[in-house]
């Protein structure tokens, strides 16, 4: 069903004629669609509703799940790696290649969806030590610039796990050398760079999809960790191992990165970045927008259609609906957003979105929100665009 404030509002801009200019920019829904289905679903339902639009269709990403497909499309070449997965187990990821900037995805390396949620304890075991080794199979080419998207991460370990992988040696508070796992986060005391960093002169961006911190209420243990797998024991158990971690970085850096703005992203990993290889943080989001082209596809645009599975608190933090609605609202062109679920109750939406879809309200019947998610898609933006064009009166 829809969310509106009366009706679906009408667009500030006129067509030529009766031929829309109609973006189509979502996110993935995860555990149901990609963000290239999803942008397909979105892209007929426009078609069916106004015959003569001209469609953009344009996945996006925010820096997180996605990225990769993302750049994919954007023209970059990609290319597989065996690495450590969240787990230990060893699994295939992708990192690209575009422009002379190497892109990594920490979701392709240690990603929730390649954890077993029966695997007890996983939220304390997860590691980003493959982030890591897709760090150095990008950084073999010596590029200018290593962008690493995260987000959609198993792992809370701060980048610790990233640590390992380059080089890096972790010592307890007596010098011993501690173990390339989780757990050593609970007696790490310091850190030693390695005798050659392998990154020399190359750039590295993190680029995230959320603006909290890591630690604290807004950290990376307390905000994401329950859906990693974390109990609420885990969650204290992980923000202490977090806190330790900033404190091990610090004394061998000295960088501070407990509160830095986004450096909770992908289980602190982005944290980690920064005090390591003195990384950049940017919004994942608007990386993505640029690659695409979507600030001049929007300025020519009547109507932009964005989304993603959870439309919440999370998206107002920096997620790519948000940026694509922000970029829209310069430009005066409407949004609608279709979410899977979305948190109607927040006033914030109402700035952004001039109606919200849920799919998790389309569903009739037998229909499922994640199996049928393609169709439901499909036949909600059908509405909601019929709706938009007759505010319009078109």
């Amino acid at each position: 069903m829809m969310v509106e404030k009366s009706s679906v509002h009408t667009s500030r801009k006129t067509p030529d004629g009766d031929a829309p200019v109609v973006v189509v920019a979502p996110d993935k829904y995860r555990g149901s669609l990609t963000a290239s289905e999803a942008a397909e679903a979105l892209a007929l339902g426009v078609r069916t509703a106004l015959p003569r639009a001209q469609v953009l269709a344009r996945p996006m990403s925010d820096g997180g799940e996605g990225t990769i497909d993302a750049l994919r499309a954007a023209g970059a070449v990609t290319e597989e790696r065996r690495v450590t997965g969240p787990l230990g187990h060893p699994v295939t990821a992708e990192w690209a290649r575009l422009g002379g900037v190497h892109y990594v995805e920490s979701a392709q390396a240690c990603g929730i969806s390649l954890t077993d949620e029966t695997v007890p304890g996983r939220a304390l075991r997860a590691t980003s030590a493959g982030v890591g080794e897709l760090l150095l199979a990008a950084a073999a080419g010596a590029p200018r610039r290593i962008v690493v998207g995260l987000g959609g991460t198993a792992s809370t370990d701060g980048g610790f796990g990233i640590a390992c992988a380059l080089g890096w040696e972790a010592l307890d508070r007596r010098g011993r050398r501690l173990p390339a796992r989780a757990a050593s986060l609970d007696e790490v005391w310091e850190i030693v760079p390695p005798s050659e960093p392998p990154f020399g002169d190359i750039e590295v961006v993190a680029a995230t999809d959320v603006d909290n911190p890591l630690l604290g209420s807004r950290g990376a243990a307390a905000v994401f960790a329950r859906q990693k797998g974390a109990s609420p024991a885990d969650v204290a158990v992980l923000e202490r191992r977090l806190d330790r971690w900033s404190e091990a970085v610090l004394r061998g850096t000295g960088r501070d990165v407990s509160a830095v703005t986004g450096g909770g992203a992908a289980g602190g990993s982005a944290a980690g970045l920064v005090g390591l290889l003195g990384a950049r943080i940017e919004s994942g989001a608007q990386l993505v927008i640029d690659l695409l082209g979507l600030p001049e596809a929007i300025r020519q645009a009547n109507l932009v259609i964005t989304g993603e599975g959870s439309l919440d608190a999370q998206t107002l933090g920096g997620k790519g609906p948000v940026a694509i609605a922000r970029l829209a609202r310069a430009a005066a062109t409407d949004v609608i957003a279709v979410a899977g679920i979305a948190d109607t109750d927040d006033p914030r939406m109402n700035e952004f979105f001039v109606a919200i879809g849920q799919l998790s309200a389309e569903a009739r019947g037998n229909e499922d929100s994640f199996t049928d998610a393609a169709l439901l898609a499909r036949r909600l933006v059908h509405r909601l665009t019929a709706e938009w064009a007759a505010g319009r009166g078109a």
